[in-house]
């Protein structure tokens, strides 16, 4: 299975120390080079493990008139995160901006917003070693 994954849901696991399980979970983890740039140009609180872990892909878009289009209703990260999902035909994204989760909900992918996924985690005992 293959996740797209934004910053948010990225950097909340990293805080928790739980980044790893999108490993143990997907047998691809993805994150757009907007997403990548993002983490990588801040100071967030656990954005060190987020650039440190080999598990995760960085991949750019190839779909630029889709990127153009979106551009001017979502961010960067998340027009990526979007695009990239349907170019690798992605089963799962990881997003917590609104607007985002509909356009993805709509065009039929399995989604996980950070506090969901913690949640889903946790009564999985998934955050045992």
């Amino acid at each position: 299975m293959t996740v797209v994954a934004d910053a948010s849901t990225l950097i909340g696991l990293s805080r928790i120390g739980k980044l790893s399980l999108l490993a143990r979970l997907y047998d691809q983890v993805i994150m757009p080079q907007a997403v990548y740039d993002e983490v990588a140009s801040g100071l967030k609180p656990g954005s060190r493990h987020v650039k440190e872990a080999r598990y995760l892909k960085v991949e750019k878009i190839q779909d630029e008139v889709a990127m153009d289009l979106l551009l001017g209703s979502f961010g960067r990260g998340e027009a990526e995160v979007l695009i990239l999902a349907s170019e690798k035909r992605a089963d799962t994204i990881l997003i917590d901006e609104r607007k985002a989760r509909k356009v993805a909900r709509r065009a039929g992918f399995l989604l996980w917003g950070f506090w969901v996924f913690y949640c889903w985690l946790r009564r999985k005992d998934l955050f045992l070693p």
